[in-house]
């Protein structure tokens, strides 16, 4: 199932309804598509639940990246665990610093 809008997603915030509201874009044939996520302002956690949704498809991309690896009996297991912990690392600090 890879039929979302591809990403990157960006989002914005939309403060001025009663909920704290999301705006998640992403182009799908070159032109923007929304995507609305509304979280509630009490929550505290809604901008970090916002930039998590918008991160899904480098997250996507990264899970899809270490997947898709060719494994056989001449692969070096600390080279692949090595190289799959980076492209985790690089992906989850995207996400942590928002980007």
């Amino acid at each position: 199932m890879s039929n979302f809008t591809p990403g990157p997603w960006e989002m914005r915030h939309d403060g001025s309804r009663k909920w704290c509201e999301y705006i998640i874009t992403g182009k799908n044939n070159g032109t923007f598509t929304p995507t609305t996520a509304t979280i509630p302002r009490y929550t505290g956690q809604d901008e970090a639940n916002a930039h998590l949704i918008s991160a899904a498809p480098r997250l996507y991309d990264a899970l899809k990246a270490i997947a898709e690896m060719k494994i056989n009996e001449s692969t070096d297991c600390a080279q692949l665990s090595a190289l799959c912990i980076a492209i985790a690392k690089t992906a989850l600090a995207k996400v942590e610093k928002g980007e």
